[in-house]
């Protein structure tokens, strides 16, 4: 483990006798507000996620806030219901620290004195929140010109995943993956040993990204033993990969993380009807028995997305919604002709897919009936270099991952001789996971429409469930089995790390392999035309009326079109007065 793991800052971690908050709830029994994790490890800045970074960035954000509603004499509460969202959100983020925040900004209304505002912030202070909405803050004030938000950085990030350069249209797959982001070379030095050895052997930095989610996700299927509470409802870390490539692109190396999981699967055949590795390849009513016999826990690996694609398109073998029931965790059942039900309690079920982009678009039809959206997608595109295939390794790629193996095989054991292990966040962790994803969701469904929302919050469930895994390979260093066991912080910043950069691939398939089901087509074709047509460089209002002259759109109604562009983050202002798109549309209705 990386030396700094042991300066982890205890103080913000959870009490293991306390019991867990919900991840949408407030978890009041610390004090420490977040600036307090100036001690905790953090990945460098420039490399990857940074919760110490996140916490300056939200205290520069709300303070550049009240600076300029102070110098602008904006009122930011102008209600009582304006009061208590703030107040709350205020507390939630920054704890004791926040108070002199919300007293500044209650200053300018009547109806709080400032012995009211701190009275008002003690009961925020206890209170177990339902929902995060850090960003209405920021919404009160976005009626005027000012480029003030928060964590600004994921807005930069959503944009650049889903923008349509000028080399080819939306919809071409040629291009699919060449910008979207690495993660390994952002947390190499921060992940458990067996991810690092990973890592260290792996020819490129794509080829590391596949692999470590290929151990992720083998090594998920195993974890059955192992939980943690999300969203109030027991969870386990199950995770669901499609990697899409081009033909020869390298997926196919993939087949290593299966050497990791082989020596359980192995055992498991020794018995009758037992397996860890389920095939795609089969009927409902197999697959469903197939689970059961194995206590309902397993692994469905495939290097093919249309074997499963055809088993969903017919009728005798579509068991797509026991695998979208089983991503949850949900049970899952079955009737049988003369039979009754077969019923899986709790499947706990992983899946590693790989196929082309045309697979994906075959598998998935549409990115609305809550499949795809259940899968976090890596992108890899054909490098177009010649791989030295004669380089000279210390170790043969297939016993390295068989040496893994054993070691997680001695692992696995280790976790199946006890009882379940709980894997928990901490309270620190807890609420920058929250307001992270808070901005995440609202700048995706600003942006791409609201069937992006169910990417984001599976992602977020995906996510949690990788610091769990993460947390669990740490016991193999450490030796700490005890339940329950706390997430590092190194850990959570790896797993948000690998979540920030999965998000962007998620969304460059959302943006490029469905384009009508983005909000981008969901304007008008009038809407479309007109902001098609404004120029593609920094713009005035005299030349947006231009435009709307040149198709006869009245200059009070382009200026509802210019606004609209902006509320849903099509438009910015570069400066008062001065506009720029920061998204292009394909022109197809």
């Amino acid at each position: 483990m990386n030396e700094n793991t042991t300066e982890q800052n205890h103080e913000l971690q959870v009490n293991s006798t306390e019991l867990l908050p919900t991840a949408t709830t407030l978890a009041s029994e610390t004090p420490e507000a977040l600036p307090a994790l100036a001690s905790s490890p953090t990945l460098p800045t420039l490399s990857g996620f940074s919760m110490q970074q996140t916490v300056n960035e939200l205290k520069k954000n709300i303070e550049d806030l009240i600076i300029f509603a102070e110098e602008n004499s904006v009122c930011i509460i102008k209600t009582d219901e304006d009061a208590e969202l703030i107040a709350d959100n205020i507390a939630y983020v920054f704890r004791d620290e926040g108070k002199d925040y919300f007293e500044r900004m209650s200053l300018n209304y009547d109806n709080i004195t400032p012995i009211k505002a701190k009275d008002m912030y003690t009961q925020s202070m206890s209170k177990n929140l339902d929902m995060i909405n850090f960003g209405k803050i920021f919404q009160l004030v976005n009626d005027r010109d000012n480029n003030i938000s928060y964590l600004p950085y994921i807005k930069d990030r959503i944009i650049k995943a889903g923008k349509v350069d000028n080399a080819y249209k939306i919809g071409n797959f040629d291009d699919i993956g060449n910008d979207a982001p690495s993660f390994s070379d952002k947390i190499t030095g921060h992940v458990p040993e067996i991810l690092q050895l990973i890592i260290d052997n792996a020819f490129s930095v794509n080829e590391a990204d596949i692999l470590v989610i290929g151990a992720l996700t083998a090594i998920s299927g195993c974890l059955h033993q192992v939980y943690t509470i999300y969203d109030g409802t027991i969870t386990y870390p199950n995770l669901f990969f499609f990697i899409t490539a081009p033909a020869s692109a390298g997926k196919g190396k993939l087949a290593l993380s299966i050497r990791i999981v082989g020596k359980i699967d192995n055992e498991l055949k020794s018995f009758e009807d037992r397996t860890l590795l389920f095939s795609s390849d089969s009927s409902a009513t197999a697959f469903c028995q197939a689970l059961k016999d194995n206590d309902g826990w397993g692994l469905l690996f495939d290097t093919e997305g249309d074997t499963l694609t055809n088993s969903f398109g017919k009728e005798y073998s579509d068991f797509s919604t026991q695998f979208r029931k089983a991503f949850h965790n949900e049970s899952i059942s079955l009737r049988r002709v003369g039979s009754g039900y077969l019923i899986v309690d709790e499947p706990k079920i992983s899946a590693l897919l790989t196929g082309t982009p045309v697979q994906i678009k075959n598998l998935f039809r549409s990115t609305e009936n809550g499949l795809f959206s259940r899968f976090s997608f890596r992108i890899l595109h054909a490098d177009v270099v010649w791989k030295n295939v004669h380089k000279s390794r210390t170790q043969d790629l297939n016993q390295l991952y068989d040496s893994l193996g054993e070691r997680f095989y001695s692992l696995y054991k280790a976790i199946e001789h006890g009882e379940q292990l709980m894997v928990i966040l901490t309270d620190a962790q807890k609420r920058i996971f929250n307001i992270v994803f808070e901005k995440l969701q609202y700048e995706s469904i600003k942006k791409y429409g609201a069937n992006i929302s169910g990417t984001v919050r599976r992602l977020a469930l995906t996510v949690h469930r990788i610091a769990v895994i993460l947390t669990v390979l740490r016991i193999e260093e450490d030796g700490n089995i005890t339940s329950p066991l706390t997430c590092c912080d190194e850990d959570f910043e790896t797993s948000m790390t690998i979540g920030l950069a999965i998000l962007e691939h998620d969304i460059e398939v959302f943006v490029k392999l469905f384009p009508n089901e983005q909000k981008a087509n969901k304007y008008n074709k009038l809407l479309q035309d007109f902001y098609n047509k404004l120029p593609d460089t920094e713009f005035t209002r005299q030349d947006f009326v231009n435009v709307a002259n040149e198709l006869k759109i009245p200059v009070d109604t382009a200026q509802k079109y210019i606004k609209k562009f902006k509320d849903n983050n099509d438009l910015t202002n570069t400066k008062y007065g001065y506009y720029i798109k920061t998204f292009e549309y394909d022109n197809a209705a």
